[in-house]
């Protein structure tokens, strides 16, 4: 006995209900069907069609072979026309479609094709704008009709193919608001029901994705799956773009709906920002990578698990999401790395990958332009650990970094790394919801150790001490190049005690009689007061402001300008010993040219100075009175350390300066 109330009997009564307007439409229409001729249908179809569409619908001609048993119908010429104002006259144009019905199977409530053939199916989908989109039609439009029509909600009730052709099909995809476009040659598709699996059907087809070489190969179990909701569906894909190709070996719990997938994933190429082409997500730009894992989806949400990953040299776990059932695509993920190196994150500020170790500009600072576009089309939450930095050069030693885009605005907060046994905090944004990007970057650096920048020379244990600094800087720009030739802010190291290699005091001021000796006996270590480097940075300018070095033997006193678009510097650093020695010649060293390769000497005029009055001396009186010019007296003063580093410090008011019309003060007269 039935429950007439239960939920039970209700949806047994729908679908009951539902098989018998079946059973009387399937009599009606053939009824008609026999009693119309061919021209009669197609005109039926035709208006129907535009009906639904919106759109012109053609049929050019249409000819049934009728039979109690399994008619067979073939369509030639099959055309949608496209929405308006789109260059292509047609969205679809199909050459024939021939397909056969099992008409008593139709009387079960039961749709069966026995055949369907689709020859040289040519599609257009194009996206306009974030609303207008080609495939939008009318009859797609109105609540959750189509899609319950298309995808049913018991796969029991997908229509049962029993064999699939599709051959010479043509697929093109626009997108302007990304600015993707597709263009696939389906070679073919072919597809069984059959329950051997070596029945299955396999897809392949080749073309470009915005102008790169696309190809995508596909196999997997019979459509007789698709029949079986509690069967997961076998599939295999292959899709190679450019250089960058993906591998997938799995199974979808529900392929209609592409959902419930879980396969193993291999990815690999030369570039990951390659991958935006695909996915939308906006990644740097890197050397090669290569990535396996396994990627599952739960309805809009792809997510992935990377178990054995590489980019460059640096190696790579992680787990993470994508959920594309947003107006923008919100990628999150954690990644983890024992051993990162630095070169392998050059694309996070704009270096392009390194070819055989050598970076492709003799330029600084990287001028490749930052993607606003890629940066507006997804959101992004990431986080990256790196256990220990590689820093050729530089003695970093961890790094922690959260990714986190919104709307086109960047922020990398918190960033945090460890350098020479000290730390280093901050923030920097970059906002690209402008099509001028504006970077603004504050960075604190904590207890940095003075020892490890000399490790692996002969001043490494004769060097120590602790410094640290703040950089805070702000500008405007499509690459960081950019930003720093319009930059804005300061810049400032600060050190309060410690100790440094007397050689290197000596050799700055060329004190022969006091520097000789330690070449060739046991280097010796002088006391560091203090030392103060602090810079204003306007208009993509440095200057500095204070550019003192005090030790117990000499302090060192200069300033120095950058220009940072040209990236050019010049400075001068004069040593005022605090002993007396003889045979010294302080004259300012200076430093010039190029940021990556400056040159370093002395200055001539004051040189040429010296050496003139030790000439004439040598001429009028003894020879011994031609060195009294080089004897230094030591007439240098310790430096007000104290007041020099409160002094910096209060110059960071939290505000950096807006872009000044005046130009740049000229460096200060010698002394």
């Amino acid at each position: 006995m039935f429950d007439y109330k239960s939920p039970e009997f209700h949806s047994y009564a729908r679908r009951t209900l539902a098989r018998a307007g079946i059973f009387v439409a399937t009599i009606v229409a053939l009824c008609a069907f026999i009693a119309s001729s061919d021209d009669r249908l197609k005109s039926f179809l035709e208006s129907k069609g535009a009906d639904r569409a919106g759109r012109s619908f053609t049929i050019g001609q249409l000819h049934v072979d009728w039979n109690w048993h399994v008619p067979v119908f073939h369509l030639a010429d099959v055309k949608l026309s496209n929405a308006p104002g789109l260059p292509d006259p047609d969205m679809v144009n199909i050459k024939a479609i021939d397909f056969s019905v099992a008409i008593w199977q139709l009387l079960r409530g039961r749709i069966e094709i026995p055949d369907l053939t689709i020859t040289a199916p040519t599609l257009i989908f194009e996206k306009t704008d974030a609303n207008t989109k080609n495939w939008n039609l009318p009859s797609l439009s109105k609540g959750n009709v189509a899609t319950g029509a298309v995808v049913p909600e018991d796969r029991g009730d997908f229509p049962v193919i029993h064999h699939l052709k599709i051959t010479d099909g043509v697929v093109t995809y626009r997108d302007h608001v990304k600015d993707l476009s597709l263009d696939l040659h389906l070679s073919g598709m072919e597809g069984n029901n059959a329950a051997d699996k070596n029945e299955g059907f396999t897809l392949n087809g080749d073309g470009t994705l915005s102008g790169k070489d696309f190809k995508i190969e596909s196999s997997g179990g019979s459509l007789f799956t698709l029949n079986q909701s509690s069967k997961p569906f076998p599939l295999k894909t292959f899709i190679k773009m450019g250089d960058t190709e993906i591998n997938i070996d799995g199974a979808f719990k529900d392929p209609v709906k592409m959902e419930g997938v879980d396969a193993t994933l291999h990815l690999k190429g030369s570039n990951l920002a390659d991958l935006y082409d695909l996915t939308s997500i906006p990644l740097p730009l890197t050397p090669a990578y290569d990535f396996k894992g396994r990627l599952k989806k739960d309805g809009d949400v792809w997510s992935f698990a990377v178990d054995d990953g590489h980019v460059g040299k640096s190696a790579l776990t992680g787990t993470g999401s994508y959920d594309t059932g947003r107006t923008r695509g919100l990628f999150k993920a954690d990644f983890h790395s024992a051993l990162l190196h630095l070169e392998d994150l050059g694309g996070f500020i704009g270096y392009a990958p390194a070819t055989k170790g050598k970076l492709p500009s003799d330029k600084l600072f990287p001028a490749i332009p930052l993607n606003v576009t890629h940066l507006r089309a997804s959101d992004m939450d990431v986080r990256l650990d790196a256990d220990k930095l590689e820093a050729p050069g530089l003695p970093f030693q961890s790094m922690h970094m959260r990714f986190d885009l919104q709307n086109g605005l960047l922020r990398l907060d918190p960033l945090a790394f460890d350098i020479a046994g000290g730390t280093g905090k901050g923030t920097i944004q970059v906002d690209a919801r402008e099509d001028t990007p504006k970077m603004d970057m504050d960075i604190l650096l904590r207890g940095m150790n003075m020892h490890e920048f000399f490790e692996g020379s002969r001043f490494e244990s004769l060097s120590g001490g602790r410094f640290g600094g703040r950089i805070q800087i702000a500008g405007a720009g499509a690459s960081l190049a950019d930003v720093l030739a319009t930059a804005n802010g300061r810049l400032s190291l600060l050190m309060g005690g410690g100790k440094i290699s007397l050689l290197i005091i000596e050799a700055a001021g060329l004190d022969i009689a006091e520097a000789a000796p330690l070449l060739l006996e046991k280097d010796k270590t002088t006391n560091i007061r203090c030392g103060v480097a602090d810079f204003t940075v306007r208009n993509g300018f440095l200057y500095s402001d204070q550019f003192v070095f005090d030790t117990n033997d000499t302090q060192l006193e200069g300033e120095a300008q950058v220009d940072l678009k040209q990236e050019v510097m010049k400075a001068r650093m004069a040593a005022h010993p605090k002993d007396k020695s003889l045979l010294v010649a302080r004259t300012p060293l200076t430093i010039s040219g190029p940021l990556r390769k400056p040159s370093i000497g002395i200055d001539p005029t004051d040189l040429g100075a010296r050496g003139a009055a030790a000439a004439v001396l040598g001429a009028v009186l003894t020879p011994l009175a031609s060195f009294i010019p080089f004897i230094e007296l030591g007439l240098g003063e310790d430096a007000d350390c104290r007041a020099m580093i409160k002094d910096v410090k209060g110059r960071y008011d939290g505000n950096i300066p807006s872009p000044a019309a005046s130009t740049v003060p000229a460096m200060r007269p010698k002394e």
